[in-house]
């Protein structure tokens, strides 16, 4: 019995496997059905609705080349003005200093007119007193105003 049953096994199995190779076989795919393949997409290319989804796609990618082109517009708008804006400032602090540098030239100039003045009151005062030490005290007043004139200029940066 277990003969039989083991042959019995065997045959079944190869009934089953041979079946499985002709029900397996793949389908062989001709020349003319791969031509049919592309004809049918020509033909469903020149459908309304393969016209309508390819329009709106189109519409879609000129819609984003439009967003991306504002974008790129409103940031080199940005930029501009932010050069624009430090220009005007830089301007603003150079023509500051130019006022500075006037005003500071224009100081000195007084300061230079007015020691010459007190220096020639000074030496006309100790020239009334007969002192013997003139020399001395003209050379000290020189030499503070000089010293004067110095600061004022380093201070202002002349």
């Amino acid at each position: 019995m277990k003969k039989r049953l083991y042959t019995l096994i065997r045959i079944v199995a190869a009934a089953a496997v041979a079946a499985g190779i002709l029900a397996g076989t793949g389908r062989i795919v001709r020349a003319d059905e791969a031509s049919d393949a592309q004809a049918q997409l020509l033909l469903l290319m020149q459908t309304p609705e393969y016209k309508a989804a390819l329009a709106a796609q189109q519409a879609q990618l000129k819609a984003l080349a439009e967003q991306q082109a504002a974008i790129l517009a409103a940031q080199q708008a940005a930029q501009q003005a932010a050069w624009n804006a430090q220009l005007q400032a830089a301007q603003q602090v150079y023509a500051n200093a130019q006022y500075l540098h006037e005003h500071a030239i224009t100081q000195a100039y007084l300061l230079n007119a007015i020691q010459f003045q007190q220096r020639c009151q000074y030496e006309s005062m100790i020239n009334k007193e007969g002192l013997d030490y003139k020399s001395m005290l003209m050379d000290e007043f020189k030499d503070a105003q000089y010293d004067a004139l110095r600061a004022f200029m380093g201070y202002n940066g002349l």
